[in-house]
């Protein structure tokens, strides 16, 4: 999956529409920011709120590291945080 975008749409195995979102190319590879990545990953796995997106999985490609969401029409998450990435 050739995702290169902190916070993209992208489709599972089965066709499903997914939100994948992958470490901000600024901290990635600071060790500190790979764990809380990994622990987002691992807690938010757990989390059952109808206000918040399911956590799918934490999976590596030849990328790095990546976090998979149930997908929802709605505005992708974690949008500032995107956007401060992306600027700064």
């Amino acid at each position: 999956m050739k995702v290169t975008e902190p916070i993209s749409i992208g489709t599972n195995n089965e066709g499903k529409k997914i939100f994948i979102k992958r470490p901000c190319k600024k901290f990635a590879d600071i060790a500190a920011y790979q764990e809380a990545f990994a622990a987002e990953a691992t807690q938010g796995m757990g989390w059952a709120h109808p206000n918040l997106l399911n956590y799918i999985s934490l999976q590596k490609d030849e990328q790095g590291w990546y976090i998979t969401f149930e997908y929802t029409p709605a505005a992708p998450p974690q949008q500032s945080i995107v956007r401060w990435c992306v600027t700064n």
